[in-house]
């Protein structure tokens, strides 16, 4: 039978904990995990001891209670949560997660215990699930935790005879629930005319003005050099890509156009260069530079030369995303 109160009708109805979840689950699109790449974060005590420290954020957690299909809560750590490991002992190491789970009472078959304020809870923890297998990396993998509503924050490897839990210890295992994307992509016709230096040049002289999103944490991306014509022989030229002003740009690695034609003979050649890194704080919001960087090479082996000329076309594809961090 239907929900008599879907979200939202005024006049005083009263609207169930199960629509309100479905209203997070559908603007999540069913996803779960942090909201901001910062939030959730594990790390060790200041002074590393025996405790570890969830830094602040939120999280969208997905309801994996039969009875609350297509449901998910929203979590929120305002401040960091300290939350103490257990020492190893002389015989082996051991590896923990650390998770925000959601410990609901009201929901059926759930069996937690009902908080002694029923009003302000706590009906969500960061918890250690300890001696996890090897390698793990999501709680519900983990043998008798499939059901748990809960995201995985975390995996502590801790060696043996271990009470100090130390930053090279902690694994982050965060997810973006929606990581954020955008792209920018533009086609031109190439230009610049023939590479003639043999030191590091601006070429194709093609530049591209990018907006960089405030959120975007990294970026990956190519930039195509397509049918530039070839003329006189052998050419041998280093390209890459920069991204940000002369001095503090992220470079690509290099990629070279290598081809051999005869002496005298014309011809076209393509490259592509590509190119991914994280996006500098410095460079997040802001309007940065995107250009090709060629070197001519074995000018006295490879005498040819290439021509950004009629016909050849510069390709521009980068993407900016989030991730954890």
């Amino acid at each position: 039978m239907l929900d008599p109160v879907p979200w939202f009708v005024g006049g005083g109805a009263v609207h169930s904990p199960e629509v309100a979840r479905l209203l997070a689950y559908a603007a999540t699109a069913g996803a779960e995990g942090i909201i901001e790449p910062t939030d959730l974060k594990v790390a060790p005590l200041a002074v590393p001891g025996q405790s570890i420290r969830v830094l602040p954020g939120a999280g969208v957690i997905k309801s994996r209670a039969a009875s609350n299909a297509r449901q998910s809560y929203i979590a929120s750590n305002p401040t960091e949560t300290a939350v103490g490991v257990t020492a190893t002992g002389s015989g082996a190491g051991r590896s923990d997660l650390v998770v925000l789970q959601i410990e609901d009472p009201n929901v059926s078959g759930s069996g937690w215990p009902v908080p002694a304020d029923r009003a302000a809870g706590p009906y969500v923890f960061a918890r250690i699930i300890p001696n996890v297998p090897a390698g793990t990396t999501r709680l519900q993998d983990v043998s008798g935790y499939a059901g748990r509503s809960a995201i995985t924050l975390a995996r502590i490897d801790l060696p043996a005879s271990t009470a100090t839990v130390t930053a090279g210890m902690i694994v982050d295992l965060r997810k973006m629930c929606q990581a954020r994307t955008a792209r920018f992509y533009d086609v031109d016709a190439g230009s610049g005319g023939r590479l003639t230096t043999n030191a590091q040049a601006q070429w194709p002289t093609n530049v591209r003005q990018v907006e960089i999103p405030e959120w975007a944490t990294h970026f990956i991306g190519k930039v195509g050099l397509n049918q530039l014509q070839q003329t006189g022989g052998n050419v041998y030229v280093k390209v890459a890509v920069a991204l940000g002003p002369d001095g503090s740009a992220v470079n690509s690695s290099d990629t070279y156009i290598d081809n051999d034609l005869p002496s005298g003979a014309t011809g076209r050649v393509s490259a592509t260069v590509l190119i991914g890194a994280a996006v500098p704080t410095a460079f997040r919001g802001t309007r940065q530079r995107l250009q090709i960087i060629s070197t001519r090479q074995n000018v006295s082996s490879d005498p040819g030369f290439v021509d950004a000329a009629a016909g050849s076309q510069i390709e521009w594809d980068i993407q900016f995303s989030e991730r954890p961090s």
